[in-house]
């Protein structure tokens, strides 16, 4: 039997978001918002996926990076 979530949970939860795609389609970059309870704030890092091989990969460590943009 699975228990019930609890409040406790959220800070397990990643949540991705701000995609910015690459000019030519190779890669997505986005943040990776997760949360330190420890600190109580939010973590957000940039990650760069490429659209076949779905490995995300970390390019920063954050802790409060946001926006991707492509350089034209």
């Amino acid at each position: 039997m699975s228990r019930r979530q609890r409040i406790e949970d959220l800070t397990t939860i990643a949540m991705p978001g701000e995609p910015a795609l690459a000019p030519d389609g190779s890669a997505v970059v986005y943040v990776l918002k997760t949360v330190d309870a420890d600190a109580d704030r939010d973590v957000r890092s940039l990650w760069r996926v490429g659209p076949t091989s779905g490995r995300p990969r970390p390019l920063t460590r954050g802790p409060a990076d946001s926006a991707p943009a492509w350089s034209p």
